[in-house]
């Protein structure tokens, strides 16, 4: 089963949520051969599954929890989710800001001498700019649970930083830590690593 197929077969799962014409469309009839030609294989889902059209419905729910402040949540101090927190704190203060800004900075033309982060925000690596998303998200979520104001400069100084790229780059609002044209690559069908999954994680805080 490929990536397609499971996710039109998770979609069916959802009983509740759609229904094919007038009745809930139904699995496809089993055969001889449960694998069938590759080539045949998805033609057989669009046949079995999409000759109706699919009706989308709202179900009516009573709301049974009420939203609250992080700020409201207090950890016990010797607790693992404490000790958790102030390791994940830590960690984040031996980042450096210019570090996370290094590709963005070179994306955008300007100077930077940071040594860059390695893994998935190597200068090298489609995803680079996806990380620093997930550290401002963590950076609000901090801040929202404890008021700490050190990592609220953190947060404050990477947006500054980012914006700056932002200005530099003057593209219609554009700013990632790769440049625009990987798009352009995506278009055509050439082979590119997730940019849209990326820049979700870069400008959708929290993420």
């Amino acid at each position: 089963m490929n990536r397609r197929e499971f996710a039109v077969g998770a979609s069916l799962l959802s009983t509740g949520m759609f229904k094919a014409g007038a009745a809930q469309a139904k699995a496809p009839a089993q055969t001889a051969n449960p694998l069938p030609d590759p080539k045949k294989r998805w033609q057989i889902y669009e046949e079995e599954y999409f000759v109706q059209p699919l009706e989308f419905r709202n179900r009516a729910f009573t709301e049974t929890a009420k939203e609250f402040e992080l700020g409201e949540v207090v950890l016990a101090k010797d607790s693992v989710y404490a000790r958790s927190r102030e390791w994940s704190r830590g960690f984040m203060l031996r980042i450096g800001v210019d570090r996370m800004l290094h590709n963005f900075r070179l994306t955008a033309g300007l100077e930077s001498s940071a040594v860059p982060l390695g893994g998935l925000e190597a200068p090298t690596s489609e995803l680079r700019g996806h990380w620093v998303g997930h550290y401002l998200s963590a950076c609000a979520l901090l801040y929202a649970s404890t008021q700490d104001g050190e990592i609220k400069s953190r947060g404050d100084a990477l947006v500054a930083g980012i914006f700056e790229c932002q200005r530099k780059l003057d593209q219609n609002g554009y700013v990632s830590a790769f440049p625009l044209d990987v798009f352009t690559r995506l278009e055509y069908g050439q082979k590119i690593w997730a940019p849209f999954y990326t820049v979700h994680k870069a400008h959708g805080w929290p993420a």
